[in-house]
């Protein structure tokens, strides 16, 4: 297994945020007591013209570099949703980042235009990019194109082995991903939901999962009622707001501490397999409940 970040005496892990809106986990992160003493965020990195996180990065003395993706595949000439034509943008990007020489990076509600990361930042950063999704990733379920398959099964409590092996074997994926997850979960008749902190790869919401927040209820019996009253606009506030409670308590606590375990060089990885101080973690990685 190779460790995500080696502890060094004497220096700080080095962190880059990108963000498209108001950075809110790395608004925590700045509040966090480990920033400015096992980590520092160096740089921000936005795919926008103007958005609330520059203002709060500069603020608190944070370089923010700042690539508009659509002006920049215009003036290259490049289909902005080619992803094979996209490395170029991401080649600048590394370059941008260089000067700042980041050890990791934290996707901080990285959206819009161009936040699909592709080659070769992949593999420049391979296994140090972080996500926070809005949902418990540990739950699967069928993909679409099968016909008749698994609704919802829970695999947060096996090896990540057994669960890759159950994976291809049923043909399952993971069930809440996307910019709809808090909704879907809601509407699924789903008890709880909770942030997850991954490490983020190739495909949209995957990569192994470092920590989890604790739970938050879902008024599981209000929202039926509201189904049986066809009243999905209620239904749709009351995630929005559900969304809004979590990124605060939700996202923010889940990547301080992950963000605190590999500072302190504790986290090793694996291909989809997350070690903590050399004890393999569950599918669903360290929980905080």
């Amino acid at each position: 297994m190779s460790t995500i970040y080696r502890k060094q005496e004497g220096r700080m892990m080095r962190v880059a945020v990108f963000f498209s809106g108001g950075a809110s986990s790395m608004q925590a992160m700045l509040k966090d007591p480990n920033h400015g003493a096992l980590y520092e965020i160096v740089a921000g990195f936005t795919n926008r013209d103007e958005c609330a996180g520059i203002e709060i990065a500069r603020e608190s003395g944070i370089p923010v570099v700042q690539r508009n993706f659509k002006r920049f595949c215009q003036e290259k000439g490049i289909d902005p949703k080619d992803l094979q034509q996209r490395s170029a943008y991401y080649e600048a990007v590394i370059e941008d980042l260089d000067p700042h020489k980041p050890d990791l990076v934290c996707l901080s509600g990285f959206t819009g235009p161009g936040s699909i990361i592709v080659e070769p930042f992949l593999t420049e950063f391979a296994d140090r990019i972080l996500n926070v999704h809005p949902a418990d990733l540990a739950i699967l379920s069928s993909k679409k194109s099968t016909e008749r398959g698994v609704n919802r099964l829970y695999a947060g409590n096996l090896s990540s082995e057994q669960v890759l092996l159950i994976m291809a074997e049923n043909n399952l994926e993971r069930r809440y991903k996307g910019e709809d997850a808090v909704y879907d979960a809601v509407i699924s008749g789903e008890e709880y939901t909770r942030s997850s902190v991954h490490i983020a790869r190739e495909e949209f919401d995957e990569g192994p999962l470092l920590v989890q927040s604790k739970k938050f209820p879902v008024k599981k019996e209000w929202v039926e009622r509201k189904i049986l009253q066809r009243n999905f606009r209620a239904i749709r506030k009351y995630a929005d707001r559900l969304q809004e409670t979590m990124k605060w308590e939700g996202d923010g606590p889940a990547y301080l501490k992950a963000l605190a375990l590999v500072s302190e060089g504790n986290l090793a990885v694996e291909r989809n397999t997350i070690a903590l101080e050399g004890r393999e973690l569950p599918y669903g990685g360290l929980q905080l409940d």
